[in-house]
């Protein structure tokens, strides 16, 4: 009787280069969040047409465009465990389908009633789409270059964003917007429908649940085309956790309750930081002083930051201690923040201080969306992703309040940017107790388990 070929799905990806199939999986990961980014950031151009048209104030836009932010909330929180349960593709491919339907169908609004709900309900798709899309790229991801894939495909949100503009510059003046909000609708719908069809389902997902387990090999063998698997071969993951235990209650065992707690702070004080400059930035610098085309290029430089600060902060985390690069890395960026006012008088000077803190600032954020992943396990890892982006966007809630009290109150340019620097120190110092936990525990995860699996799942291959 011959002897059953026992493969280690994690250690066939981690072993092998990257793949086409895989660089095919990164290209639809990254238009998903593309499109998440351009969603989000469309509204922003279409708001002075609607104003305009609609004869609304600058407070029923401000709740138009604030309200997509407690759906993206309530769609984290909620698609994590689905995804954990149904699977990440499931949950994408409905997500992505369900806020550009719903983008599409507030174009043919009316009425500021009936944009507000759509906008709120398109916010659960947003939310629910960004951390199964982070898991499920992750699972795909070689683990020596899981950090710097992670941040390469997260940095779509940035293009995404700059993408509505383009759209909106292109679109606008000829047709309104009306047709910028349908272009920002028909290309989700458009994705969604070949992610349906294109889009593997996580093959380490796929394994530790046993289903759909038929595909596994033919998945293995798009990944590898000289792999040989033998028919009757048995495929595990390693895994610490019962695949039978709830995604929630993972996360409130002893060994991950502490993980989730810092990451959520470390991305609530993020994201809160974020905001108040993205939003608020413009304004600030016209308090300054500076023009509202200097401004918009203070803004541009400290964006542009982001994708490259994400790829190179990337980089180094598959090469050094993730946690203690991106401590590094927020330490600096507060540094920069706090320093802004030595350059208030010198426009050139204040770009390049903006810049820099946006490639590392910025990076950071991205970065940590590589460390959340790779911090639970497979069970829970969605659900884990969308706890900590779900807290995060409360952030997001609270950073118009913030940012409008701190206008409200005549501080300069300078002392804001002081005080966005506490943030990004207390998110440091989350990620360093993040980082000195994980010294005693790093042996403790499913890419380093070695041994007997948790989980099996058997299939057979006929060539």
């Amino acid at each position: 009787m011959s002897q059953i070929q026992r493969i280690n799905v994690r250690s066939f990806i981690d072993e092998r280069p990257l793949s086409r199939y895989q660089f095919i999986i990164i290209t639809f990961i990254f238009l998903v969040i593309a499109f998440d980014g351009m969603d989000v950031g469309i509204m922003g151009f279409a708001a002075p047409e609607i104003m305009r048209n609609w004869g609304i104030s600058k407070q029923e836009m401000g709740s138009v465009l604030s309200v997509v932010f407690l759906g993206v909330t309530a769609g984290a929180l909620i698609a994590g465990p689905f995804g954990d349960r149904y699977g990440r593709k499931l949950v994408l491919v409905c997500s992505v389908f369900v806020f550009g339907s719903l983008t599409l169908f507030a174009a043919r609004s009316t009425d500021v009633s009936s944009l507000l709900i759509l906008r709120g309900m398109a916010g659960l798709g947003l939310g629910a789409a960004l951390p199964n899309a982070v898991a499920l790229m992750v699972e795909y991801a070689p683990h020596r270059k899981r950090s710097i894939i992670v941040t390469i495909v997260y940095s779509g949100f940035t293009a995404g964003a700059a993408a509505s503009g383009l759209v909106a510059a292109w679109l606008m003046p000829t047709y309104g917007w009306q047709a910028t909000l349908a272009t920002a609708g028909i290309l989700p719908i458009a994705l969604a429908i070949v992610l349906a069809f294109a889009l593997p389902e996580s093959v380490v997902f796929l394994t530790l649940r046993k289903q759909n387990i038929e595909s596994i090999p033919s998945i293995l063998k798009k990944i590898d085309r000289a792999a040989i698997i033998a028919p009757n071969s048995e495929f595990w993951a390693p895994t610490l956790v019962k695949q039978s235990a709830k995604p929630l209650t993972i996360l409130l065992t002893k060994q991950y309750a502490f993980v989730t707690a810092l990451l959520c702070l470390a991305y609530f004080m993020g994201v809160m930081a974020t905001y108040i400059m993205v939003n608020w930035l413009p304004v600030i610098a016209k308090e300054a002083g500076f023009s509202l085309r200097q401004g918009a290029i203070i803004t541009a430089t400290i964006t542009l930051g982001g994708p490259v600060g994400s790829i190179c902060i990337g980089a180094i985390m598959d090469r050094m201690r993730p946690h203690w690069v991106l401590v590094l890395a927020l330490l600096v960026a507060a540094t920069f923040s706090a320093s802004t006012s030595v350059a208030l008088n010198n426009f050139g000077f204040l770009c390049i201080i903006m810049f820099a803190l946006g490639c590392f600032f910025h990076g950071s954020m991205t970065g940590l969306q590589a460390l959340s992943a790779t911090s639970f396990p497979t069970a829970a890892r969605a659900t884990g992703v969308s706890c900590m982006h779900g807290i995060g966007r409360v952030g997001a809630i609270c950073s118009g309040s913030i940012g409008a009290t701190m206008m409200n109150r005549g501080w300069a340019l300078s002392e804001i940017f002081l005080a966005l620097a506490v943030p990004m120190v207390i998110s440091a110092l989350a990620i360093g107790l993040l980082g000195v936990r994980g010294r005693h525990v790093r042996d403790r995860t499913e890419d380093n388990s070695a041994g007997h699996p948790t989980t099996t799942a058997m299939t057979s291959y006929e060539s």
